[in-house]
């Protein structure tokens, strides 16, 4: 088959989750033996052309001022770029990634009779989207009703049902877990790691950073290690407030690059991801994969990763509940057993499973 992804964004000029499984799902197609190309924008100079991984990349120019003049958002913008592309390349199966190119490749699968496959990669809200694409959401709906739809996990299925009625088929994200199975590395201190966005405001960062000075004030070997994109000063002048010498032992890394991820998750202890509404959490999965245990919100998608052996739920913006989380996960990390407990529970989502469903949900777009 010929897959055809449209994204907004996509590497190397963004490479968050929602941009990293695009490019994970591309490679374990082709690793199959089929052809994968995203369209996608550039943020700045001309249209190109690029292989990344196996990946035919296909970069439009951005037209973000174009579509502000037209009292559009950007992502509104790109898709109308979206509604050509089934019009100029000829695909198997064209699959969005974003609201608005969804309803852009409907419109344009409508014109072409082509197959088209919608998959929400974020938490179906509707309200979020009728408030930032009031424009398209009539476009963004019917695409939702009239095309095959797909969500990450049980809860966004749900959600999905409840917000828009619409029956999602559940295709969990995979990772290639044996690149981060590498061997644990002993340190003289402990470490929680959030590989998460510091300057998302639902990435609850700010909840992580309270509930660290809550168990470091009794744990004086404990370090908080941020990783994730973003500017996180703000978080530990908070720290600083609660207490400035707690503080000193919160390390920022925002210029982490993909590639050093596995050998910094190979000497932490725990690690943590405290965001709401969060669709699945494959850093959760990265987390275990790397030997130790993790905590997360009790909202969304990580309660269908982690179990009571693997790592430690807490309900949502409570700071007292995720110290508490946070003290049963390191409980666990000091288990001898722990590392390959989280790990096997891991390989429950690697790509050799989880693209078994994938490609057999493009073989039914496809009518194959």
């Amino acid at each position: 088959m010929h897959l055809l992804f449209t994204i907004p964004d996509f590497w190397p000029h963004v490479r968050r989750g929602a941009e990293r499984l695009v490019h994970d799902v591309g490679v374990e197609m082709i690793k199959r033996g089929h052809r994968v190309t995203v369209v996608t924008r550039t943020p700045a100079g001309p249209a190109s052309r690029a292989t990344i991984d196996g990946l035919d990349v296909i970069y439009r120019r951005s037209r973000d001022a174009l579509a502000r003049r037209a009292g559009l958002d950007p992502m509104e913008g790109f898709g109308f770029q979206a509604a050509l592309v089934p019009l100029v390349r000829r695909a198997d199966v064209y699959a969005s990634h974003y609201p608005t190119d969804a309803a852009g490749l409907y419109a344009g699968g409508r014109i072409t009779r082509r197959p088209v496959a919608v998959n929400i990669l974020g938490w179906p809200d509707r309200a979020w989207m009728e408030s930032r694409f009031h424009r398209s959401i009539g476009w963004i709906t019917r695409a939702l009703r009239n095309a095959p739809v797909t969500v990450l996990s049980d809860g966004a299925a749900r959600q999905m049902r409840d917000e828009f009625g619409i029956d999602a088929r559940v295709l969990h994200p995979g990772t290639f877990t044996a690149q981060w199975e590498l061997p644990r590395q002993k340190q003289d201190r402990r470490t929680i790691v959030c590989s998460a966005a510091v300057d998302d405001p639902r990435k609850r960062i700010g909840v992580l950073v309270r509930a660290f000075c809550q168990v470091a004030a009794s744990e004086p070997d404990l370090e908080l290690l941020l990783v994730g994109p973003g500017d996180g000063a703000a978080h530990v002048a908070d720290a600083r407030a609660i207490d400035a010498s707690i503080a000193e032992r919160i390390t920022l890394r925002p210029q982490t690059r993909p590639d050093e991820l596995p050998q910094i998750l190979s000497r932490c202890t725990v690690g943590a991801l405290t965001s709401v509404r969060e669709a699945f959490g494959l850093v959760v999965v990265e987390y275990l994969a790397s030997g130790m245990p993790a905590v997360g919100c009790d909202d969304a998608g990580a309660t269908e990763i982690i179990t009571p052996e693997t790592g430690a739920l807490f309900p949502t913006d409570d700071v007292e509940g995720c110290a508490d989380a946070i003290r049963r996960a390191l409980k666990l990390a000091g288990d001898p057993g722990s590392v390959e407990r989280c790990r096997e529970r891991a390989r429950r989502f690697d790509w050799s499973r989880a693209g078994d469903a994938h490609e057999a949900f493009y073989k039914e777009v496809a009518g194959s």
